[in-house]
């Protein structure tokens, strides 16, 4: 049963929302678990390269982007299931939408923890770029959990600034000798 939008009412509304538009969000979620192949080859080709720079210390990508990962299957498992559930109840519903509200917050600090792992070696001003947006991915994550969404669009704009950035800054620098291996 599908319950009417109120505004008193907004597990109603959840739950009408999640039914009326049950296709697209499962598109959607599909969507973003595909967008995470580019994203962990990417990481990947970073990885690869901060390790081969002569200066490198233990590199955080990869535990990072293993994060992201997991977070972001996580946040498209939840509306999935939110659509598949046939028996659902108002409550039900919104308390998953809840749980998927958390899981979004979770999402933004896996994605700050990336691009301060990836910032990591940078020159200084990328590296500026990199904490201003991972700053603005923690404040998100956690005023989301409180409702506020003024930075909605922003917070998700500044990491894809900022790798845009990282990209720019990776094609115009020389790739790294791969440091030799020490004589003993």
């Amino acid at each position: 049963m599908v319950s009417v939008p109120t505004a008193e009412d907004p597990a109603g509304y959840v739950t009408s929302f999640y039914t009326a538009h049950g296709t697209v969000i499962v598109i959607a979620q599909a969507i973003g678990a595909l967008a995470l192949i580019p994203l962990v080859m990417f990481a990947r080709a970073l990885d690869r390269r901060t390790r081969a720079s002569a200066a490198a210390e233990r590199s955080w990508i990869m535990p990072a982007a293993v994060i992201v990962v997991i977070a972001e299957i996580v946040t498209n498992a939840v509306p999935v299931v939110i659509v598949t559930m046939s028996d659902a109840t108002a409550a039900s519903v919104h308390t998953l939408s809840k749980v998927e509200d958390v899981a979004d917050a979770v999402l933004f600090v896996a994605l700050a923890l990336f691009v301060v792992a990836v910032a990591r070696g940078q020159v200084r001003w990328l590296v500026a770029v990199g904490w201003a947006s991972a700053g603005l991915m923690l404040v998100h994550a956690a005023v989301s959990l409180f409702g506020v969404s003024a930075l909605e669009a922003v917070a998700p704009l500044s990491f894809v600034m900022f790798l845009l950035l990282l990209s720019i800054r990776m094609l115009v620098q020389p790739i790294p000798e791969p440091k030799a291996a020490s004589a003993a």
